[in-house]
């Protein structure tokens, strides 16, 4: 889990950047089979750009997926946003070209798996390991279009979230933990994190890697960092 505090003392912020561990929560989306909710499209890289002003963050989060399940591939996709967040787009990007969802006033259609029908009477597989990923605040999406064995999907999320302040801080948390769902390596896991206060920022850190690229300003900090053919787990 990456976790980002930052202390609020008179005129200055402390950031520092943690990795702990909390099995209760994740972070990536995840696209579930929709005749098969055993089968999850392979998650092969992940890139957050992260925005950061006083106590609100604006997050995009990206993951391309490929499908190396079978042809004629319809799919859920399903995000755990956290309780304190709101998605304000969904897009996807297939051979090149970016689609934009809709975001509709009404409830969202939270089912995962389409109805079975005598042709192809599906699987409801195992909804308690999905329901323990997505949490209690996810959002889905069914597309209408199918993929090829082997073509590849980008679904970038961004939502707008309010930060936790106790005692004096601000903290951020993206967990990381995706074993529940795929135990393979991810080709890339890249971070951009930038914060930017009227107040003096005196210390900015990533404690749980080495290699990051840090910048700090004075009023605008950024911490880069970027790991290849890693397996997505909390540490």
């Amino acid at each position: 889990i990456n976790e980002i505090a930052y202390s609020n003392m008179k005129q200055l912020f402390s950031l520092i950047l943690l990795a702990g561990l909390n099995s209760l929560l994740f972070a990536h989306g995840v696209l579930v089979n929709r005749q098969d909710a055993n089968e999850f499209l392979f998650l092969r890289g992940t890139a957050l750009d992260i925005q950061v002003s006083n106590q609100i963050a604006i997050v995009k989060s990206q993951q391309t997926f490929v499908n190396l399940v079978d042809s004629g591939f319809q799919f859920t996709y399903a995000f755990p946003l956290p309780s304190s967040a709101n998605a304000t787009a969904l897009r996807w990007e297939i051979d090149g070209t970016w689609y934009e969802a809709n975001f509709a006033s009404s409830a969202q259609d939270t089912s995962v798996t389409d109805p079975p029908t005598s042709g192809n009477p599906g699987s409801p597989g195992n909804p308690s390991l999905l329901e323990q990923y997505v949490g209690d605040n996810p959002l889905y999406f069914k597309p209408e279009f199918t993929l090829a064995y082997g073509q590849s999907i980008k679904f970038e999320i961004t939502y707008v979230q309010l930060l936790d302040y106790k005692r004096g801080k601000v903290t951020f948390q993206y967990p990381n933990d995706y074993t529940l769902i795929q135990n393979n390596a991810l080709e890339t896991h890249d971070l951009n994190f930038q914060l930017s206060s009227d107040r003096l920022i005196t210390q900015i850190n990533l404690e749980s890697h080495t290699g990051a690229t840090i910048v700090n300003t004075g009023n605008q900090a950024t911490v880069q960092y970027g790991v290849a053919f890693q397996l997505p787990t909390d540490e």
